[in-house]
Formats: C-alpha cells, structure tokens, sequence
C-alpha cells in the first residue's frame, strides 16, 4: 500500500472543494444542447476512444490519444513552486500501472470553468475521492504544467484560465484521474485527462506528500529522502528534488534534524566518510538557500558505516534525523 492509499482520508482534507453556484445545473442543460454547438467540436482522432470510467464533456472531440501498459507514472498532487531555482510540483507520486492519456478540444460556445464544474461534478457523483486541486495563478507555472508535467504544448496558456484536478475510485485497487484544463490565449479550450489503472505499487516515490514524510520522521526518527541524485563531484544534480524535503520542514518550524550522507564503495573508509560529508553539506546548503534556518541542520558524514535501511538500494542515501 502506497503512502497516497494510506493518507487518502488526509488528503481529502488538504484541498476545499471548489463549488459553483449552477453546477449542479451543467448536466441537464448540456443534454439540451442543440447539434450545432456539439458540430463546433473537431472529430475524434483515428484509434481514440473515452475511458470507460470517464465520461466527456459533450461537447468535445479527442484530438491528442496515447496508451501505455505497465509504466511508471508521476501523479501530481501539488501546485507548482520554484525550490533552489527549479520549478517542481509541490509533492506528487510516482504510481505504476496502465495509462491512458486523452486530450480533448471543447467547443467555444462554454468556458474553461464549465468544463472544470462538469468533471468535478461527474467525479463526486461516482463516488471518487478528491486528492488535490487548484485553480487559475494558484496552479503555479501553465509552462510548466504543458511542458514538463503533461509534455504536450498545446496546453500552454494565461494562468489565470487554467483547472486542475486529481481524484482516485477509492476501491481497494484504484485508478487514478488527473485532469488539466486550459483556455489558450486563442480562445481554444483543452482538457487534458489522465487515468492510471493501478497494477501494483512502485518503490520510487517522486516527492512524497511532506505531512507523511513529517509523520514518519517523528514516529521512526529518520526517513531516506527520494529523489536526490548526485555528480562526480559529490554535488547534487539538476534532477534531485528537495521541494517535499522543505516543504516538510515548513510544516513543523520547531524541529531540528541531521542530514546524514551514507556511502558504499569500494574507497577507503576516511575517503568514503569524506565524500559522504560533502553530499550531505550539498543538501544543507540547498535547503538553506530555500529558506530553511542553518541551524535546523546539520550535515553528518558515515560513508559505509551505517548500512541498513529500509529501501531497495542503500549504497549511497541521504536521510533525515531527527535532532534532540
């Protein structure tokens, strides 16, 4: 069981439920949509077809299709934020399973936000349990949602028209639905819909939600941090994520920790105590430039000397602990 399965009840508390005033209205009146404003919407694609769990939004058309079985598959379930000069989602997580991704183009006669209310409403009425979502400028970076999360350009545009939204079945095997919607500055309209049909959980965690990284620290006084990747030079790389790690201390501003830097290599002990030294002050120093107080951390070198652990590969880690 995953940490997003074990804290859904949490989670759907993170985020309030953004509410229009006619949405419950939305349904009936699409189904009394004359053919001419559904005639608005492109055609559906060669080979696309809806997700069974899903149901479109009326008046659309499929225009960007793709599938992929058994793939490692980052669900995010925060907004964007720039962290030591990179822009990265407030926390997600990294599922594995089945993956359909849909981009439809919606008809101009509606807005952004009449398609948000109509998933929205479709997600509650099914029983799907809400995980995160943000509307307009506290999205963060449209650029960075189109380019980087979803890799399709299109869905670039002002970030003040921009939606979305994360839910999960809630059955005992999930599936989980991600969708962004966008009003481009030439007034086409795009919702983007992702589903992920969970076949088991995946070991790797791409910024874990930071309460339970918080809960945890202070239950077992430690946790491994994912996600950090290093050079030659023992300096962290433009891939490594600290944002989850900061956004947990942000939580509890009281705590102190030790940034321990573990290393096992074929190097004498001094020489791997050393290095592992400096990867550890390379994260201080990070988390210092993002806000953190210098005096909240402190940098510890073992190299080889601290061997156990509870993930797949302890030969090189960084772990938090927990201070006195």
């Amino acid at each position: 069981m995953t940490d997003l399965t074990r804290n859904r009840g949490r989670q759907n508390l993170l985020k309030a439920k953004t509410v229009h005033p006619v949405r419950c209205l939305l349904s009936a009146c699409l189904l009394l949509l004359p053919f001419s404003l559904h005639a608005q919407a492109p055609a559906d694609i060669s080979g696309a077809a809806d997700h069974p769990a899903v149901d479109r939004f009326p008046a659309s058309g499929i225009v960007g299709y793709n599938t992929d079985e058994d793939v490692t598959h980052q669900l995010v379930l925060g907004s964007m934020q720039r962290v030591a000069g990179r822009v990265t989602p407030e926390y997600a997580e990294r599922l594995r399973g089945d993956l359909t991704e849909i981009t439809y183009e919606i008809s101009q006669a509606f807005t952004g936000r009449d398609v948000y209310d109509y998933f929205i409403e479709q997600f509650e009425e099914k029983g799907y349990a809400p995980l995160f979502n943000c509307v307009g400028r506290n999205c963060g970076s449209s650029n960075h949602w189109a380019n980087n999360v979803f890799d399709n350009r299109i869905l670039y545009g002002p970030e003040r028209y921009q939606y979305y939204t994360a839910y999960d079945t809630g059955d005992a095997e999930p599936s989980y639905f991600s969708l962004y919607i966008i009003t481009r500055g030439n007034r086409r309209i795009y919702a983007h819909l992702e589903v992920l049909d969970l076949s088991e959980p995946s070991n790797e965690t791409v910024g874990m939600n930071p309460r339970t990284m918080l809960d945890r620290l202070q239950q077992d006084y430690s946790i491994a941090l994912p996600s950090l990747f290093f050079d030659d030079n023992d300096r962290l790389t433009e891939d490594s994520d600290l944002g989850p790690t900061v956004a947990m201390l942000n939580l509890n501003s009281t705590i102190r920790v030790f940034i321990v830097g573990h290393l096992y290599r074929d190097q004498p002990v001094e020489i791997l105590q050393d290095r592992s030294l400096l990867r550890a002050q390379n994260v201080v120093e990070e988390l210092t430039g993002a806000g953190i107080d210098p005096e909240r951390a402190e940098a510890v070198g073992v190299g080889p000397l601290a061997p156990q652990c509870n993930i797949g590969d302890c030969e090189e880690r960084i772990e938090v602990v927990l201070r006195p």
